[in-house]
């Protein structure tokens, strides 16, 4: 896995098939825009903000879209919701928080 992986918080575990909603430190939402984009964009939750959860293994996971495409790591920093399956770039690290 390389070092500039993307990793989230959480407080509880994830299963296949959950949907979970991600929120920036800047309080705002992850969400599609546009065909391929994510941007940490909106106030609210609606249903450009869901994601589906795919474990892939016991500390990563996949996330898809409601396009049904799943998200990956374009480039340096860029996540686009663009890939059909699951590859390397899809993986997104997982750390449980403790309290």
């Amino acid at each position: 896995m390389p070092d500039d992986t993307i990793s989230f918080k959480l407080d509880k575990s994830l299963h296949t098939g959950d949907t979970i909603y991600l929120q920036a430190d800047t309080q705002k939402y992850l969400s599609r825009m546009g065909p391929t984009g994510i941007e940490a964009s909106k106030d609210g939750i609606d249903a450009f903000c869901a994601f589906t959860v795919t474990v892939v293994s016991p500390t990563e996971i996949a996330l898809q879209a409601d396009t049904k495409k799943y998200l990956s790591r374009m480039g340096a920093t860029g996540i686009l919701a663009s890939k059909d399956g699951i590859d390397p770039f899809c993986r997104f690290r997982v750390r449980t928080l403790t309290r």
